[in-house]
């Protein structure tokens, strides 16, 4: 071997180590690259997974929310149709009533019996009563007359012709006796 020759394979030698050298660090570089890059997709992932499962745990308690709004809204749905019905009830008895003390108001003022039993008072004062009692009947409502008889009868003395009538026939008889100024 020449010494030319002895260069050329100490060059060669040195080349193919830098070479094996370059390509060392290279793949070092490579790994080292290739292992940040798992590293933080393995973050990412992470904090995917954290997000997703406090997500979950928010919906979990708006579902329980809108649930127990559910039920309480059925609760009041519940109680106002109750209410309701109870309303019904209440006005169709109130309706009962009004027309039970519109019929007895009807038979009291156009009852036979009572003018028949009061032929004693003046005719002029039964002529008066008369168009007085349709008047009222017309403007007052049954309530309102109910609440006059009430207090008016405690200021009024019965004759004693009148004592043998009933508590209907005497109320009928204060209010000719009232609207008449006696």
């Amino acid at each position: 071997m020449t010494f030319s020759d002895a260069f050329r394979f100490i060059e060669e030698g040195t080349n193919n180590l830098s070479i094996r050298h370059a390509n060392r660090i290279q793949n070092k570089r490579m790994w080292k690259s290739l292992r940040k890059h798992i590293l933080t997709r393995r973050e990412k992932c992470k904090q995917a997974e954290a997000n997703a499962e406090v997500l979950r745990k928010v919906k979990y308690l708006e579902q329980q929310k809108i649930q127990e709004n559910k039920l309480s809204l059925a609760q009041i749905n519940g109680r106002l149709s109750e209410l309701r019905d109870k309303r019904d009830e209440l006005e169709e008895e109130k309706q009962a009533l009004l027309n039970q003390a519109n019929a007895s108001n009807n038979n009291v003022s156009s009852s036979p019996e009572v003018e028949a039993k009061c032929e004693q008072f003046d005719s002029n004062i039964l002529a008066t009563n008369n168009i007085i009692r349709s008047t009222v009947s017309d403007a007052i409502s049954v309530r309102q007359q109910q609440i006059i008889l009430s207090n008016n009868t405690q200021s009024y003395v019965i004759p004693p012709t009148i004592n043998n009538l009933s508590t209907l026939e005497r109320n009928s008889v204060v209010v000719r006796n009232i609207f008449n100024g006696e």
